[in-house]
C-alpha cells in the first residue's frame, strides 16, 4: 500500500503529563498517530499506540477519554507508561 518496507511493531509519543495526552486527543497529531496504528492501513502489526509520560495526574479520567476515542473511532488500543505516576502537581 504505502511503503514497501516491513510493518511497524509500535508507534508512540512522549508527553510530559497525563493532561497533555488528554489535551492532544483533539489535535491532528492524535488522529494521524491513530490512523497509522489502525490495522486497515497496514502500517503496523498490532493496533496499539504507546504514550510515555514523565508524570501522572490526579485522575485517570482523561486517559479513559483518550482510550475511548482511539478504540471507537480508530480501532486502536492506546497504552500508557508513566515514569513518575505519583508526581501530579505539574502540568
Amino acid at each position: 500500500m504505502w511503503g514497501k518496507g516491513d510493518k511497524s511493531y509500535l508507534i508512540g509519543d512522549f508527553k510530559f503529563s497525563w493532561r497533555r495526552v488528554e489535551d492532544d486527543r483533539k489535535k491532528s497529531q492524535f488522529t494521524a498517530m491513530m490512523n497509522y496504528a489502525s490495522l486497515p492501513n497496514q502500517h503496523q502489526v498490532v493496533p496499539i499506540a504507546l504514550y510515555v509520560t514523565m508524570i501522572g495526574g490526579k485522575s485517570t479520567l482523561g486517559l479513559h477519554k483518550v482510550s475511548k476515542k482511539a478504540i471507537e473511532e480508530h480501532g486502536v488500543y492506546p497504552q500508557f507508561l508513566t515514569l513518575f505516576p505519583k508526581v501530579t502537581g505539574l502540568k
